[in-house]
């Protein structure tokens, strides 16, 4: 979504609690997909065929919805035939579901292992995963891996796919894409449109092979006809962009609407810009604002990431430039994935030169951000409100924001140049800095760790491009309140942690009552309800669906 330069004021949503469903990413640490099921599972309120009482096939049974019966009809096909694998795989598929059978991670295991050790490549590639999610068995990813390669040396396409993503991930400091790349190629001949999406970016970012947009849009689309939907998004923005293609808006269009209707945040915001404008499809600002609608509860036009957030929240560890790039891109899918906000993103110093600094702009842009601000600190960065910071020469800050304005796919990604040089240099050479980043294509200046309200206005005054305020707490910044900022000028406000730190709190007096009386009883009336926390979730739509969807099970 736009992130609209006018005023606002961003709340930090903490990626650690917006435990939203992701589009897949590239290759991320426990990315294995869940195995397929040994039949293809039928639609709900699928019709028994005629006479299928009389029908002994434990296969056919499951196709139907038969859960039961075909738990039963497996089992006794087991017993009839020790060595009947795919009656084995079925067993472990239902105990995996909890279907026809308590829901039984040891048992579902259980099976899958039989199964694998009779040569049954489904079964292999199951146990596999049963082993890399630590479900049911102790995890171990060594023993996956061998279960993975017992399933490819029979082309299980899932399998491929996963062993290619551990080719990766295995060594992050050294990792092998062109083996990768051999396992996707593989998986994706075999049908697996997981590892074509994976080949579109490793094509795309030139890992493993040459950086080849041809190919990278070609295997994107392969995995979207496949009903890919991060690859569907990744083909309409190569379309859009005409990147390895001929310029298309109207078919970048038709594959960005397609993915919003599979709920994929990033296609929901470019489709509603397109609809809006009409672009590559008939104007549509009803569709438009269906796509569009906004948060509903504070009403908050923008939320915002800190580094300090991501950092803090998700990963435990301090404000020192210690997460990376992709630790920040998952949250940034999490929290997209939960709202419908346009969302400011704490890019540090863009984690590295030029080239990273462009790559970063692309990922965020890809994991659905809005907008992205980068700083003038040298790598070994501090927290902005702590003393002992330092500062690149301007000249390599404004570079820093070429590099990001250059590596802008979406025109209406916001690019913020914020600037410690007030701490550090004084008020002066931290004005030159703003207006020379204005100047380079910075679309707002984040003036950090201001002390007046007089620094502020002549930030105001001196920029041609809106001024973000930090009020975070405990620092340098007064708590200066809305109306004075905008009194000023200001354009944005950013509350970064305050979220964080009353729930930090709240959490700590919860533990420490619970330990000294024994019980939470007191503390109670501070939480939020159940009924609450569901209210927010939209828990009782999903428990409706699966109402419709299930409730006639036997």
């Amino acid at each position: 979504m736009k992130l609209r330069i006018g005023f606002a004021i961003a709340g930090l949503l903490l990626a650690s609690t917006a435990q939203a469903q992701a589009p897949k990413p590239e290759l991320r640490p426990g990315n294995a997909p869940e195995p397929p099921a040994a039949a293809e599972k039928p639609a709900e309120n699928a019709p028994a065929a005629p006479g299928f009482e009389d029908v002994s096939d434990p296969f056919a049974a499951y196709q139907r919805g038969f859960y039961a019966t075909a738990f039963q009809l497996a089992l006794k096909r087991v017993e009839a035939n020790k060595r009947d694998a795919a009656a084995m795989t079925l067993l472990g598929q239902l105990y995996r579901e909890g279907n026809g059978a308590p829901r039984d991670p040891k048992e579902a295991a259980r099976w899958f292992r039989l199964a694998a050790d009779l040569g049954d490549a489904n079964a292999a590639f199951a146990y596999g995963v049963s082993l890399l999610k630590g479900q049911g068995v102790p995890l171990d990813r060594a023993a996956a891996q061998k279960q993975f390669e017992r399933a490819a040396e029979k082309g299980h396409s899932e399998a491929l796919y996963n062993l290619g993503v551990m080719a990766i991930e295995d060594t992050p400091k050294a990792p092998d894409f062109k083996k990768a790349t051999d396992y996707f190629l593989r998986g994706a001949a075999a049908g697996s449109a997981d590892a074509a999406y994976s080949l579109g970016v490793l094509y795309h970012n030139g890992r493993g092979v040459d950086h080849n947009d041809v190919e990278a849009i070609g295997w994107f689309k392969r995995a979207a006809e496949a009903d890919n939907v991060p690859g569907m998004v990744e083909y309409a923005i190569m379309l859009f962009n005409g990147e390895g293609a001929l310029r298309d808006e109207a078919g970048a269009a038709r594959w960005f609407l397609k993915a919003a209707q599979r709920n994929n945040p990033i296609a929901q915001n470019r489709a509603a810009r397109l609809l809006a404008a009409g672009r590559g499809v008939q104007t549509n600002l009803v569709e438009a604002m269906k796509w569009h609608l906004l948060a509903r509860n504070a009403g908050f036009r923008a939320l915002y990431m800190s580094g300090a957030g991501v950092a803090n929240a998700s990963f435990g560890l301090p404000d020192l430039g210690m997460t990376s790039l992709n630790d920040v891109c998952e949250d940034i899918r999490r929290v997209c994935g939960a709202v419908d906000l346009p969302l400011l993103v704490d890019a540090d110093t863009g984690w590295g030169a030029v080239f990273n600094i462009q790559r970063t702009v692309k990922e965020f842009i890809r994991a659905g951000a809005a907008a992205c601000h980068i700083e003038d600190q040298v790598q070994a960065k501090r927290c902005g409100h702590r003393p002992g910071k330092a500062i690149v020469p301007k000249a390599d800050m404004v570079d820093r924001i070429k590099a990001a304005v250059d590596g802008r796919i979406d025109p209406d990604f916001v690019i913020v140049a914020r600037t410690d040089a007030l701490a550090v240099e004084g008020i002066d050479a931290a004005l030159e800095r703003a207006v020379a980043c204005a100047e380079a294509g910075a679309d707002v200046i984040f003036a950090e760790a201001c002390t007046t309200i007089e620094e502020y206005q002549r930030f105001v005054d001196q920029c041609k491009v809106p001024i973000l305020a930090n009020l975070t707490e405990f620092g340098k910044t007064p708590y200066f309140t809305v109306e004075q900022l905008r009194a000023i000028g200001i354009g944005m406000i950013i509350y970064p942690l305050s979220a964080f730190r009353a729930m930090s709190k709240a959490a700590e007096e919860v533990y420490q009552t619970i330990r000294s009386a024994g019980t939470q009883v007191s503390v109670v009336e501070r939480m939020q309800t159940r009924k609450e926390l569901y209210e927010v979730l939209g828990y009782m739509d999903y428990e409706a669906k699966l109402d419709q969807l299930y409730g006639d099970q036997s």
